[in-house]
């Protein structure tokens, strides 16, 4: 899934983002640019989004490491 959306982007733009080899792949100096531009983009969506959230408000996933009889007795009632 990966792999097509980052084609359908390469076929987009009309330029190569990474080198592909049989042992992996590498960041072209058009992917590096291209990743320096989306990674600045993406922190100012996540500032948007702390800006508009209420002060306080929680969201997003927890993971809690507890014994396996815990979840039973403590967590499927709530």
């Amino acid at each position: 899934m990966v792999s097509r959306s980052l084609a359908r982007l390469e076929a987009e733009l009309g330029i190569q983002l990474l080198a592909r080899t049989t042992r992996g792949a590498a960041l072209t100096e058009a992917g590096s640019t291209f990743r320096e531009h989306a990674a600045k983009a993406c922190a100012e969506i996540d500032l948007a989004r702390e800006t508009i959230l209420p002060a306080g408000h929680l969201c997003g996933r927890l993971r809690v490491a507890v014994p396996l009889t815990f979840g039973p007795t403590h967590l499927a009632p709530v």
